[in-house]
Parts: structure tokens; C-alpha cells; sequence
């Protein structure tokens, strides 16, 4: 599988930092797609990251500081794409369990041609990256969502072929937006919260109720990205090893659990 991505600059606070003075942000880490590669998270999956493709888009000195924290005891596939602009830069405040974040930099990134393979296609952002070539490529597409921009959510530059599978937060998923992938782009929309996962088709709507949902009020834990990791390996599970999408979601729920727990 390929994954095709964009890396962000991620700081963080919270709300008791919110004191009139100038901070400093130390606390800085690398998000966007590259929340998939936690440590921990690795470790559990391994097989799915050695079947893994990896394109990044970035600079070249971002993409070098981002290399050189990898787990060294797994062998990536890695290929850069050399990105001229500013990283998207996101400002995380952290409140009573919940992330806000405050993104700057983050317009969609064009690219007029991809070396595409026969292999299926996960993409870190589709709302914000378009590949002009993207319908010769043979794979299938799996397309995550940032979510911080509206119109960029609309897709109106699309490329993506019919039939692509997206994934989109359900607080996010407007009747515009379902209207505009369901009908307009015929994808299969993968809408999920904590609670739940909804697959939109043109035919029907599957709900998958989350028999692992944990509160986040009644158990504390701190994990990145979960949203990405998600569906990353709903993504692998329906890719690799042809489960149905219900029950890609159904041991992605499980898998997701393990790992907040852990």
C-alpha cells in the first residue's frame, strides 16, 4: 500500500496557560500523517508498516529531522517528495479532555503527477492534497480528511476516482458534504466518532456500534492522532487482507482500544 502525505508542525498548550503572558512553545512534535508512526503503535502493527509504502511531502530539512526520529529497528520504505512551502504549523490547546487546533499554512498542495503502482492508496490529506494523475493509478484509494477548512472538505478540485473510500469525522459530516461524496463522486464515506462508525454507500448506511468505547471522562489517556491511526488500519485490514469494510472497522474498534489502554 502507498501512503501519501504532508507532515505538520504540532504545538501544544492548555487552558491554564492561558494567563495573559508570551509563552514559549517547546513542546513540539511532528502531526499530519505522521501520527501513524508512534512508537507504540508500530510495535503493535508491524506487518501493516512493512507493507507500506511511504511517500512524505515536505522540506527537505523537515523530511530529515522527521527520518531521523523514526523506530530504526523497522526498515521503511521511504520516498520524498521535496516541498518548497511553509509546513502547515498547528497550534493544539488541550481542555478537559478535548484538542482544539489552529492551523496555519495548510492550503491544498497540488501535484501534477504521481508515480503511481498497482497498489492500493492511503491519503493524509485528501482535502488537502490533489494528484492531477490520480485516476490512471489501478489501486484503490482510502482518503483521510483533515477537517479544518469547509471548503477544502468539498473537494472541488477533485481527482479522486469513483468509488474511493473517505473518512471524515461524523461533527464534521454535513448533509452538503454526504450529498457531495455519495452523489456527486459516488465514494463510500467512513464517518466515525468515539461512540460509533457509519459506511455511507450509495445504497445504505451501516452503522457499527463501538463495542470498546471507553469515556473519556471516566478514564484518563492522551493518544495522537487517534482518528488517523483509525483509519489507517481500517484501510490495511480491507486492503491486505480483503475484509469487508464492517469488519475492518469492527477489529480496527478493537485494535484502537488496546492501544489506549496500553
Amino acid at each position: 500500500m502507498n501512503l501519501i502525505g504532508n507532515i505538520y508542525i504540532d504545538g501544544f498548550a492548555n487552558t491554564e496557560s492561558l494567563d495573559g503572558k508570551s509563552h514559549n512553545i517547546n513542546n513540539l512534535s511532528f502531526g499530519g500523517f505522521s501520527n501513524i508512526f508512534n512508537q507504540s503503535f508500530i510495535t503493535k502493527h508491524i506487518e501493516f508498516f512493512k507493507k507500506l509504502k511511504v511517500h512524505c511531502i515536505t522540506t527537505h530539512s523537515i523530511f530529515e529531522k522527521w527520518e531521523g526520529k523514526l523506530n530504526k529497528t523497522v526498515k521503511f520504505n521511504i520516498h520524498h517528495y521535496n516541498y518548497q512551502e511553509l509546513p502547515p504549523v498547528a497550534f493544539i490547546i488541550e481542555s478537559q479532555g478535548k484538542r482544539s487546533s489552529f492551523v496555519m499554512f495548510d492550503n491544498p498542495i497540488k501535484i501534477k503527477e504521481f508515480n503511481f503502482d498497482n497498489n492500493d492508496n492511503l491519503i493524509f490529506y485528501g482535502d488537502k492534497l490533489s494528484i492531477e494523475n490520480a485516476k490512471l493509478s489501478k489501486g484503490k484509494f482510502f482518503i483521510d480528511t483533515a477537517g479544518n477548512n469547509y471548503k477544502d472538505l468539498l473537494l472541488p478540485n477533485n481527482q479522486y476516482p469513483k468509488g474511493s473510500i473517505i473518512s471524515i469525522s461524523s461533527e464534521y459530516l454535513t448533509k452538503e458534504l454526504e450529498k457531495r461524496y455519495r452523489n456527486d463522486l459516488e465514494f463510500i464515506i467512513v464517518s466515525h466518532n468515539p461512540k460509533c462508525t457509519k459506511i455511507y454507500s450509495n445504497s445504505e448506511i451501516k452503522t457499527i456500534e463501538n463495542n470498546y468505547y471507553v469515556d473519556s471522562n471516566q478514564k484518563s489517556f492522551q493518544v495522537t492522532g487517534l482518528g488517523d491511526k483509525y483509519f489507517a488500519l481500517i484501510s490495511f485490514y480491507n486492503s491486505h487482507y480483503k475484509y469487508s469494510l464492517e469488519k475492518a472497522v469492527e477489529i480496527s474498534q478493537k485494535d484502537i482500544f488496546e492501544l489506549i489502554k496500553s
